[in-house]
């Protein structure tokens, strides 16, 4: 195990702990839209951004619409669900990390059809409420999933791949947590989309002049630049009373 191996563990794990402290949804979804796991798992893997970084969102995406399908569709019970469609996660990812072609010419037509799918899922899928009904797991349990799962993602990530940096590893909790909000953790994938996307040129752009720690710190502006747009319109959409109401809970 790398120092990067024990890098991830602590601060996914970290994560956790931090997050729940926090009371509200948002202030959580806030912290999850970081891709802190994602550049200390990228940094862990140890190979540069190609195609497989960028395909794995649409394996994320995958992973979140299929716990919901399953849970509220198929009416499978929520813990099958996640694990079902974190194992259709493992399974698809291993398969194609040996099968794309790490070339520049795959690399940004992955990126070309990631954000043209991005837009479109975000026109097309329509917002729901889902305010309401959160189940927080006691911390002593939470800890030792999230420390089993990074581990195992650790061990496997040479199957893996790039797609090992973008698996749920906190996600896998807060489909559980938030079971009442499935079809919104779904829609916000999109959103996820399109600011990784800058984070992931950049660094692809750049890792071969500065490295690939510096290229990541360099790819974070450009995230961060494609963030905020985002975050000034969830925060103007937010209903004024939801922030009281989460802290009255």
């Amino acid at each position: 195990m790398s120092g990067w191996d024990g890098a991830l563990i602590v601060t996914v794990t970290g994560m956790v702990a931090f997050m729940a402290t926090l009371r509200t949804p948002r202030r959580k979804a806030l912290v999850l839209t970081f891709p802190v796991p994602f550049t200390i798992a990228t940094l862990a893997v140890g190979r540069p951004i190609d195609v497989t970084h960028v395909s794995a969102l649409f394996l994320l995406f995958g992973y979140t619409v299929g716990v919901w399908a399953l849970h509220r569709t198929a009416g499978l019970h929520l813990v099958a669900s996640i694990v079902v469609s974190a194992t259709g996660f493992v399974t698809i990812a291993s398969a194609l990390n040996h099968a794309l072609p790490r070339t520049d010419a795959s690399f940004w037509l992955a990126v070309a059809g990631t954000a043209l799918a991005a837009v479109a899922l975000l026109r097309l899928l329509p917002v729901r409420d889902e305010r309401a009904g959160r189940r927080d797991l006691p911390l002593a349990v939470k800890l030792p999933i999230v420390l089993a799962t990074v581990t195992f993602l650790v061990w496997i990530k040479d199957v893996l791949g790039g797609f090992m940096t973008l698996f749920p590893m906190v996600g896998v909790l807060a489909s559980y947590e938030n079971r009442a909000g499935l079809w919104t953790n779904a829609r916000q994938i999109p959103v996820v989309m399109l600011t990784m996307l800058p984070l992931m040129v950049v660094s692809h752009w750049t890792v071969e002049q500065v490295g690939l720690p510096a290229s990541l710190a360099i790819g974070w502006i450009a995230f961060s630049l494609a963030l905020v747009p985002f975050l000034i319109r969830g925060w103007r959409a937010a209903p004024p009373n939801e922030a009281a109401s989460e802290e009255a809970r």
